[in-house]
């Protein structure tokens, strides 16, 4: 499967949203991060504004108490029951 057949799969069960960019929200992530990894600023910048969950095996979510660091595995595991879909073409 090359990267667009990726894309066009996930797509169908991943929005994509562009939201305001919020001052607010780069500062508390800078706070977090600037000393573990500046690199991961942008990420958890986004998740904070989107109030949204990370999915990454980056270690460096792990123990901060405002996202929840979520892996693949537990995107397979929880689609088997809530998208079938989804795990199927995981699966496959």
């Amino acid at each position: 499967m090359d990267l667009s057949q990726f894309i066009n799969a996930i797509s169908q069960f991943v929005e994509v949203v562009y939201p305001p960019y919020d001052l607010n929200a780069e500062g508390a992530a800078k706070e977090m991060l600037q000393v573990i990894d500046p690199a991961d600023i942008p990420f958890l910048t986004i998740a904070l504004m989107k109030r949204a969950d990370i999915w990454s095996y980056n270690r460096h979510f792990d123990g901060l108490q405002v996202v929840r660091r979520v892996k693949s595995e537990d995107i397979r595991d929880m689609s088997r029951h809530q998208l079938p879909e989804l795990w199927l073409w995981l699966n496959q």
